[in-house]
This record gives structure tokens, C-alpha cells and sequence, in this order.
């Protein structure tokens, strides 16, 4: 590796000229008394003491950290040119000296099935059943396998102790851990495993012989893990692998046989670790009785550096340090260097901490923008460029959203973090696809999709690229209209005539491993195809193919490993296992990683220093993150073998955060101040407690941040009536415009005249989102055209009628009795008015939630029966009847009025007591019961059918040249066997017929028609704001 001004290139170590080379504008000497960084200070103390560091080896967490620290030591060599030293990451060391590869995941989960099926004689008992033979149902559990064998491998635990074949808990004595091993895990973890916690679990999980529990099938499964971990690594070895924890283990073995000779290095330094695992804990020890530096033995071959400083982490009772207690008492830092440490130590907190409580959590990253842009002007851009300030984002879901948020001034932005490829669109529509696949169910020969799952697929963009927007919208229509619980494929064909569609197809594919990854890679290829067609977004559609592209190598690696281990595997396999493939894969950005606002998540902060830290979600779900691991392995037996436990993640939280914070000059904490029920966040960190309570109680500011809310009144705008506005309102009186009021629009502006404008003269229409199931509207529409079909030969219906039908006592019994006439008139009235279907499909069967609601309207439509049934003899006159008629308000003026009666009869015709009657069928509520008369025209929700009743009895005179006083009733249908039809009331007193009111009512709605065609008079919003608490027209009235 090769350094010249700060940038470098990668180069074989052996090649003669791989040389460290600064510009000069390094800080080499001991002079300055200035804080350093942790790293620094540890590339000073070698740049200062060595002159040849080409066969060391520098060992870091993570890459970023040794990136960073090359940047460091090329600073103090100053005009020195040096042979680089190799600096790795943990991992790719412990690879190296292993002589292992780590194997893939998926190569892993693949073995270990083909073993576990190949194998079933190793296993005592059944571990569940042969349906575990099929990889689907294996994957899952074989996926917690993996893991607890990784992780037993790399705490260096006895595989055959703890995963023992145990039938008596008296047998765990002989399999608990040997002498040594108890005093490894004292040593290095602070603690001694308790034999009685291993006991415990055992006493409490063995049960007796012949039990068929839960517990009984977790033994099987237990026993079966010694086998399975033992045949799994003889398999990897074979071929030069490993698991990852495996590589550990492997390490060790042969630093332990091999020692110092396995090492080309001089000296192996190791820089920033933490919480160690036991088997890291042993090959630190290992390494470190290995020999001095090369001809010196007073000089060891290994060193370590540990990062802490700062009160909490030198606090001899901080949770945060305990890991780091023991590791420094273990593997103390060369005496020679401390003196360079010392120039990284802190005694105090920063000086300057604020703590910035967000109304929001999105809200935290206009926050962070803000504090960023502050910055910029404070320290200078220079400062910012030179990578000392940092935004960290501990839940990367708000990555996207601080990208949007930050000044455009900035120049530089280094995505340390890169964004996982789960925040993809490509990963989103795979999720509705996968989803909508999941739950499809076969229907009389065809596959059946959940309405729910083709509206969550239909709503992503990729769906619109495919389909076409137009399309999308027309099969979303098509689904609610019809109101269709399930869609088939025949369905979405009919609508998206142009075939597009058939893409999301899985019939033709068939089944298997190699059918599902096909079927995936069709569509994403035909998607991909679309984006590339786009002619707009051309940047956001670039973005998109390449994550495609990426979905689809990982689909090519997936078929050509099953392909290799001989796997089959389910289409919901298969959307498993490319999720797998790519679940630890990032998007990175290109860019100078030392360069620029470094924006960066929680762990890629280890090692690293900057003066000025804005933390973003210091909620406690998430900073310490709550994130209980799968595991087969309880705790009692984690405790037991010194596995990692529950509180063990907390621990590792609590460093980073303070080990994060220790040297910054400024720091910004920002957590979501939102609580309740429900919220992911959590409330605010129990860091932020620790800070405000024990650790720096009076050196924090506190601010808070609130969404602005007007506490003005808001001022109403009223709708004037322009020349366009009359002119609209001057169609309702010419003829045969076809613009009419009728009762609800009447009743409409008498709530509010502004919604009566917008809804009526301005005809605006607004979506309804109708559900699946039959709201208490369409209910309403079945019943009255049961009755309709019921009463009425189809053609009488909608009619007045001169000659009426005459209703006998007989004739209703007769219907009363024919059950099969009800529901078949039932039957076809649910199809055509939900489900919106027609010709023979009226005759379509009702099934699930609607065939709930059939039985419930059979049963209120016999009460109507029934309730008829006692006033027969009576006529019918007309059901669902409509009429169009002039009404003249005023004088030579007139405007076009429509209505349409439910129904019309005559009551004891052919008699002196004959009265003519208006039934109003409601599903719902009467209300017809206006305190006083004023209520039936201001909007009074109790008397808001009032008005109807009374206008239509008034057209009905007028439009058939009658002068009847007409009865208003009202049947609700859910009580009308026990109380009877409704009669309407003002007041106190009951309305016999519509003339009692009928004088002051007809001047009543002449003046408001008047009103209405008074250009002088705007319409206005509602006096009365209840009426507004459901409007959806509020934003252009100016009321909230």
C-alpha cells in the first residue's frame, strides 16, 4: 500500500516498491500537547519508535477503522518514505491464519439439510416428522442451527458438552466444562459458570418417558445438534471451509500447534477491540506468548491498544467498560507507548452536549440538517472536508430521509454506512409479490389472489412501470366496484387487455427450485425492460436497474447452488433464500472515504474520533437496540458455557456510545420524544438518563422542538358568485340540462353552503374507498331492491302505476313461505349491488363474510313481510320511483327538481279511511324527529330525513296532478316487527300527513332555491362547525 499526499493505492506486499509517502504536512513529534485521536496516538508511538514496519501487521474490528488509521500514520511519517505495513480487518486475519474460507450462508444451509436427510441415523428419535425432509420446512430451524454451531465455535464451548445427549440431568455433571476451561472463562469474562444454571434447565426440561410434549420434540431436536455439528464441519473441511465462528476455532488449533512459525510478521498489532470472544480471547494469548519482536525479546511480538477514556469508561462500576476491564488487565499495553496514550486520554465529558428532544421521527433528520449546517458555519468548511464531523444514524431507515434533508452547500458527503439493499424498491416489490403468492389459494382451477395483496402490489411504482399507470388503475376500480375478496388471474386479464399482466403468472413456470427462480427473474426482467423505456426519472429508473441486476446475480448464485447440493425448494423458498443471498449486501456510494460529513451507522464508529457528533435516536429500542436473537440455546445454558446472554448486547451498546462521544469536542443527541403505546422508539434512551443523572448533570442543554400549530382563528372563505358561478347555477333551470337538485342537495345546503356548492353546483366527486365487506349504504341498496324485485314485475318497477297491485293477507304469506323466492331475489340483489355483476352472473352463490350478511337482510326483509303482512289488504303504486319536474319557487321562475320514492302504496284503498303513503326503507337510524321545525332545514342530524319525506310528498302531488295528504313513514328495518313503521314528529306533536306543515314549509324551501339564485349572497361555510368533523372539503373552506 502506497501513500502520496493522503492517497493511496493497493499493492503486493512483496512488491519493491511499496512504500508509505506523506507530503509533509504530517504532526510527527512529541512537542505538541494537543489532544490526539485514539488512532492518532497509536500511529505516532510506531511512527516515532520504528523505522521499518513492513513485516508488521495491524489488526483492527473492522476496515474503516484500519482505513482511517493508515490515513493517521501516513500524517506522523511526515516526509518519510516507508515500506506499508499489512493492515487487516479481525475477520480477514483469523480467515487468513485459519486457512479456511468462510462458507456462504446459503452453502451452509444447503450442506446441512443434504446431511440432516442423508443421515437420519446419527439422529436419535424424530425431530418433528418426515415433513421436515422437504427443505421449506427445514429452513427455518436449520437456520438457528447454523447459527448457535458458529457461535459455539467461536466461544470456543465443547460441542459434544453443551449439545448433550442428556435423557437424566444427573448425567450433566460428567459433561460440564473441564477445570481449564473455567478458568479461561474467569479470567477473560470476569465470571464463573454455575453448574447449578445448567441443572436447572435440564431438571426443569426433562420430562417423562413416553411424553409427546413440546419439551419431548425440543430433546429430539437437541440431541440431533452433537451429530449435525459434527458431520457439518467434517463436510466444510473437506473442502478448505468453515462457518464463520468455525474459522475461529480452526485459528486457534493451529496457533496453538503451530505458534510463532505461523507468521511471516514481526509483530502483530492489535488495535480497538472490545468485547472478545473466547476463542479471540485465546489467540490474543496465544500470539502473545509467542516470542519477542524479532531479535529483541525484551519487545513483545504482540501489542495491544485499547480504546477508553473518558469517566464512564474509566469508571471502575461502569457497565460500559467491563469487557474492557478485563481485557486491559489481560493484555496491557506496552509500557513504552503509554506516554502516547496519554495524548488521547479525556478526564471529562465534552463541553459542548445538547440534547434535542424531536416532535417526530422523520423530524430528526431535518434536526440533524440543521445542527450540520450550524456546524459548517462554525468550524468552517475545511473542517467538515477533513472528515471531523459525523452524522450517525443507529436505525438506517432514516438514511434516506437525512440525505433529502441536508444542505446542498455541502460538497462532500462520505456514506460510510452504504444503505442496505432491504431499503431497495426492488426489495419492496419482491416483498408484495412474495406476499401475494403466500396467501393465494387454487378456485375451481385457477389461483386465487388475496385483494388485499394485488392492491399492495399495484400500489408500487414497479407495478405502474409494468402495467401501465392507466392499467393500474383501471384493475384497482375493477376490485372495489365488484368488491372482490379474491382476484384471479382471468380477472386482472379481462381488465389489462393488453397482456402485461400475465407476467405475474406462476402457472406456466411450474414448480420447484428452478420454476421459482425463473418465475422471479421473468418478472424482474420485464420490469427492467419498462424502467429502461421510461422516459422520465431517468436517474431514479438508473438506480432501480442496477438493484434489479443485483436481485438477479443473486437469483443466478441461488439456482446454480441448489443446482450444485441437488436442493428443491418452494416458489416461498425461493423468495427466502435470494433474501438470504443478499441480506448482508449494501448499496455503496463511490467517494473518498477521508473525506467529507461522514454519515455513518453505530458500528462503523468503533476506533474512530471526530470533534463533532450529531447522534440521531437515542430512543431505548433502538440505542441499546432490543434485538433477542433466534437461538435454541437459553440462557440458563449461555450462562452455563459462557455464551453470550441476554444483557450482553446491552453491554456492547453502552461502549460504542461512550467510547463514540469520549473525544468529541461538540456533541448533538437527538431522540424522538413521541411515547404511548405502539411506538417503535421507546422513549428516550436510558444514555440520555445516565448523561442527565450521573454523568454530566449540569453540562447539557436541553432543547425541544415542536410542530408550529396556529392558534389564530382561521378565516372561513365563503364561495362568491362570480358570473361563472351563476352560470353554473343557471343550468338547474334550464330544461333538459339534466342538472337537477333534488332532497339530499337541498338538505345539503341547508348544513353548509359551501359543500353544497362544491358537491353540487360544482359537481366535485370524491373517492370512496369501498371495503370487501357490505357497508351499511349498500345494505340499505340490497334491501330496497329485494323488496323492489319482491313486489314489483320487472315491468312495473320505477314506475307510477294507475293500475296498482293489490297486496292480499294471502299473497304475503305465500311469500313469507317460499324461501327459495326470497333468497334467489336476495341472492342476485348482494351480486348486482355489491359486487356489481350482471346477466347470469346474478346467480353467482354468496359465500364468506357476505353469505354472513345475506342471513342477517333475509331476516329484516321477512320482518317487512311480516310487518305488511298486518295492514293487508293494501296497494302498491310504485317502487323505486323516479320523477323529474319544474318547480317554481318563485313567480315565472323555475328549477329542475328530481326524486325518487322507495316506495308508494295506498293503505285501506276503497274505503273512507284510504290514504295514500310514502315508505322510506332504512337499514339505520328513523330520523325524522325535529325538535322544532327551524331543525329540518339547518342540517339537524336528527330530523335529516324529514326534509326528504316532506319534498317528495309535495312533487308527488304535483307531478301527478293529485292533492292527497300524503302519509311519510318510515320503516327500520332492524326493529319494525317490534315498533312498528316510524311516524315523523316536531316537537311533541306526530306528523299524520305532510299538509300539517306543509304552508310554512313550502315557503321555507322556496326562499332557500331563492337564496341559492341570489347572485348577491355567496355561499358560506357552516354556522354550526359539528357538521365539519367529518368533511373532507375543510381545506377549501379554510376551516381546520
Amino acid at each position: 500500500m502506497c501513500f502520496q499526499s493522503h492517497y493511496f493505492c493497493n499493492m503486493k506486499k512483496d512488491a519493491a516498491v511499496n512504500m508509505i509517502d506523506a507530503a509533509g504536512n504530517g504532526t510527527a513529534g512529541a512537542g505538541t500537547g494537543e489532544r490526539e485521536s485514539f488512532l492518532d496516538s497509536v500511529a505516532r508511538a510506531y511512527a516515532e519508535n520504528f523505522s521499518d514496519m513492513s513485516e508488521f501487521c495491524f489488526v483492527f474490528p473492522n476496515k474503516r477503522s484500519g482505513t482511517f488509521f493508515l490515513k493517521s500514520l501516513s500524517n506522523m511519517l511526515g516526509n518519510r518514505v516507508l515500506l506499508a505495513p499489512e493492515v487487516l480487518s479481525v475477520s480477514d486475519f483469523v480467515e487468513n491464519v485459519s486457512g479456511r474460507g468462510v462458507a456462504t450462508r446459503i452453502d451452509m444451509l444447503f450442506r446441512l439439510f443434504n446431511i440432516y436427510k442423508g443421515n437420519r441415523s446419527l439422529i436419535p428419535g424424530s425431530v418433528q416428522g418426515d415433513e421436515l425432509l422437504e427443505f421449506d420446512a427445514f429452513r427455518s430451524w436449520g437456520e438457528i442451527l447454523l447459527s448457535d454451531f458458529s457461535e459455539v465455535d467461536q466461544y470456543n464451548v465443547d460441542p459434544d458438552a453443551i449439545f448433550a445427549n442428556v435423557r437424566d440431568y444427573r448425567e450433566i455433571a460428567s459433561n460440564f466444562l473441564t477445570p481449564d476451561q473455567l478458568e479461561i472463562l474467569e479470567r477473560y469474562f470476569g465470571y464463573t459458570p454455575n453448574y447449578r444454571d445448567v441443572e436447572r434447565f435440564w431438571k426443569n426440561l426433562v420430562p417423562p418417558k413416553g411424553n409427546s410434549s413440546i419439551k419431548e420434540r425440543f430433546m429430539y431436536l437437541w440431541q440431533a445438534m452433537a451429530p449435525l455439528y459434527h458431520a457439518l464441519d467434517e463436510n466444510l473441511a473437506a473442502e478448505g471451509l468453515a462457518t464463520p465462528g468455525g474459522v475461529y476455532r480452526v485459528a486457534l488449533q493451529r496457533i496453538q500447534e503451530k505458534g510463532r512459525e505461523l507468521f511471516e510478521y514481526k509483530k502483530i498489532v492489535f488495535v480497538g477491540f472490545n468485547a472478545l470472544s473466547t476463542a479471540e480471547a485465546l489467540i490474543f494469548e496465544e500470539i502473545s506468548k509467542a516470542g519477542g519482536y524479532h531479535d529483541d525479546e525484551k519487545e513483545s511480538f504482540a501489542d495491544f491498544y485499547w480504546d477508553a477514556t473518558g469517566p464512564v469508561l474509566e469508571s471502575p462500576d461502569s457497565d460500559a467498560a467491563a469487557f474492557l476491564r478485563l481485557d486491559k488487565r489481560n493484555f496491557p499495553s506496552p509500557g513504552w507507548a503509554l506516554p502516547y496514550l496519554e495524548r488521547n486520554r479525556v478526564e471529562t465529558m465534552p463541553s459542548d452536549m445538547r440534547v434535542i428532544a424531536s416532535p417526530s421521527n422523520s423530524a430528526q433528520t431535518k434536526i440533524a440538517a440543521s445542527r450540520v449546517r450550524e456546524l459548517v458555519e462554525l468550524v468552517g468548511a475545511d473542517d467538515v472536508r477533513d472528515a471531523h464531523v459525523a452524522v450517525v444514524l443507529p436505525d438506517e431507515n432514516l438514511l434516506f430521509p437525512l440525505l433529502y434533508a441536508l444542505p446542498e452547500s455541502l460538497s462532500e458527503v462520505n456514506l460510510t454506512m452504504g444503505y442496505s439493499l432491504r431499503l431497495t424498491s426492488v426489495a419492496s416489490f419482491l416483498h408484495h409479490l412474495r406476499q401475494l403468492h403466500a396467501r393465494s389459494r387454487k378456485r375451481d382451477g385457477e389461483t386465487a389472489y388475496f385483494h388485499e395483496d394485488v392492491r399492495m402490489l399495484l400500489s408500487h411504482p414497479f407495478a405502474h412501470a409494468l402495467l401501465g399507470s392507466r392499467n393500474v388503475s383501471e384493475l384497482n376500480s375493477d376490485i372495489l366496484n365488484h368488491h372482490r375478496l379474491v382476484v384471479t388471474m382471468g380477472d386482472m386479464m379481462r381488465v389489462v387487455k393488453n397482456g402485461s399482466v400475465s407476467v405475474l403468472d406462476m402457472e406456466s413456470f411450474g414448480t420447484g427450485t428452478k420454476a421459482g427462480i425463473r418465475y422471479i427473474d421473468n418478472v424482474l426482467a420485464h420490469i427492467d425492460a419498462a424502467l429502461a423505456d421510461e422516459p422520465g426519472g431517468v436517474v431514479k429508473s438508473r438506480i432501480d436497474r442496477s438493484h434489479i441486476a443485483l436481485y438477479r446475480d443473486a437469483l443466478r448464485r441461488l439456482e446454480w447452488a441448489a443446482a450444485e447440493h441437488g436442493i428443491e425448494m418452494g416458489l416461498q423458498g425461493v423468495f427466502y433464500m435470494v433474501d438470504k443471498l443478499l441480506s448482508g449486501e449494501r448499496v455503496t456510494f463511490e467517494g473518498e472515504p477521508l473525506e467529507g460529513l461522514q454519515v455513518m451507522g453505530l458500528l462503523e464508529t468503533r476506533a474512530l474520533d471526530f470533534d463533532h457528533l450529531v447522534i440521531l435516536s437515542l430512543n431505548d429500542r433502538i440505542m441499546p437496540r432490543k434485538a433477542r436473537k433466534a437461538t435454541f440455546i437459553p440462557d440458563s445454558l449461555r450462562h452455563g458455557y459462557g455464551l453470550p446472554y441476554s444483557n450482553y448486547q446491552e453491554r456492547l451498546f453502552a461502549y460504542y456510545f461512550y467510547r463514540m462521544i469520549s473525544r468529541a469536542k461538540s456533541v448533538t443527541l437527538i431522540y424522538d420524544a413521541r411515547s404511548g403505546e405502539g411506538m417503535r422508539s421507546g422513549g428516550e434512551s436510558r444514555y440520555l438518563r445516565q448523561l442527565r443523572y450521573l454523568y454530566a448533570r449540569n453540562g447539557i442543554r436541553y432543547e425541544n422542538y415542536r410542530f408550529m400549530l396556529s392558534d389564530t382563528t382561521p378565516e372561513l372563505r365563503p364561495v362568491e358568485k362570480t358570473s361563472s358561478v351563476m352560470a353554473d347555477i343557471m343550468e338547474f333551470a334550464r330544461p333538459g340540462s339534466h342538472r337537477n337538485f333534488s332532497a339530499s342537495a337541498l338538505r345539503k345546503y341547508g348544513e353548509c353552503q359551501v359543500k353544497f356548492y362544491y358537491e353540487v353546483i360544482a359537481n366535485l366527486k370524491t373517492d370512496t374507498d369501498s371495503g370487501d365487506y357490505i357497508d351499511p349504504i349498500t345494505q340499505g341498496n340490497i334491501i330496497h331492491d329485494t323488496m323492489l324485485c319482491l313486489y314489483f314485475p320487472e315491468k312495473d318497477r320505477k314506475l307510477f302505476l294507475v293500475n296498482r297491485i293489490l297486496m292480499t293477507a294471502e299473497r304475503l304469506s305465500s311469500m313469507l313461505e317460499d324461501t327459495g323466492l326470497i333468497r334467489r331475489h336476495l341472492r342476485r340483489s348482494i351480486n348486482k349491488e355489491h359486487f356489481k355483476k350482471k346477466g347470469e352472473e346474478l346467480d353467482d352463490p354468496i359465500e364468506g363474510a357476505a353469505a354472513m350478511v345475506a342471513r342477517q337482510l333475509e331476516g329484516q326483509i321477512r320482518d317487512i313481510l311480516r310487518y305488511d303482512l298486518s295492514l293487508a289488504p293494501f296497494e302498491l303504486a310504485g317502487g323505486e320511483m323516479t320523477g323529474l319536474y319544474e318547480w317554481e319557487f318563485s313567480p315565472g321562475r323555475k328549477v329542475n327538481m328530481k326524486y325518487a320514492i322507495d316506495r308508494l302504496d295506498v293503505l285501506s284503498p276503497g274505503t273512507a279511511a284510504e290514504r295514500w303513503r310514502i315508505v322510506d326503507y332504512k337499514t339505520g337510524g328513523s330520523l325524522v324527529a325535529a325538535e322544532e321545525f327551524e331543525d329540518i332545514f339547518n342540517g339537524e342530524y336528527s330530523a335529516k330525513n324529514l326534509f326528504q319525506l316532506l319534498l317528495y310528498a309535495n312533487l308527488l302531488n304535483l307531478d301527478r296532478g293529485m292533492d292527497e295528504d300524503v302519509k311519510v313513514s318510515i320503516y327500520e328495518v332492524g326493529r319494525i316487527v317490534s315498533d312498528g313503521e316510524v311516524t315523523p314528529k316536531i316537537g311533541k306533536e306526530k306528523l299524520d300527513g305532510h299538509k300539517q306543515v306543509n304552508a310554512e314549509f313550502l315557503s321555507r324551501v322556496n326562499g332557500m332555491i331563492e337564496e341559492i339564485f341570489d347572485p348577491m349572497v355567496p355561499f358560506s361555510p357552516a354556522e354550526d362547525e359539528s357538521h365539519c368533523r367529518f368533511c373532507h372539503l375543510h381545506d377549501l373552506c379554510g376551516r381546520n
